[in-house]
């Protein structure tokens, strides 16, 4: 099996009312494992939590802007890391072009 992730941002008046969106997602995977849609598809939720999105975004920002520049000064190479550098350039790319709201 190959792992995918799902990220869902839920903006709510209170806890009680997001929890609710949640619990209504963990039914829908019930319901789907039940149908037999996805039996042998492992789905596991988290716990529901507060976050500042835009300081989460800001944190990664921080961080590809620090690996890409340790990338570029030749701080972080190829041969530091053999077996994880071409992912890692990979990635960083990928997630630069995916950050539409980038300025």
């Amino acid at each position: 099996m190959k792992p995918f992730a799902l990220v869902v941002s839920i903006e709510a008046n209170s806890f009680e009312e997001a929890e609710a969106v949640r619990e209504e997602i963990a039914g829908a995977v019930g319901d789907g494992r039940e149908s037999g849609l996805f039996d042998d598809t492992s789905v596991t939720l988290g716990d529901l939590e507060s976050v500042d999105i835009e300081t989460v975004l800001e944190n990664y920002r921080k961080l590809h802007d620090g690996l890409s520049d340790m990338i570029e000064e030749g701080r972080l190479t190829e041969a530091g890391i053999p077996d994880d550098y071409q992912w890692l350039v990979e990635k960083l790319a990928e997630l630069a072009v995916k950050d539409a709201t980038r300025s």
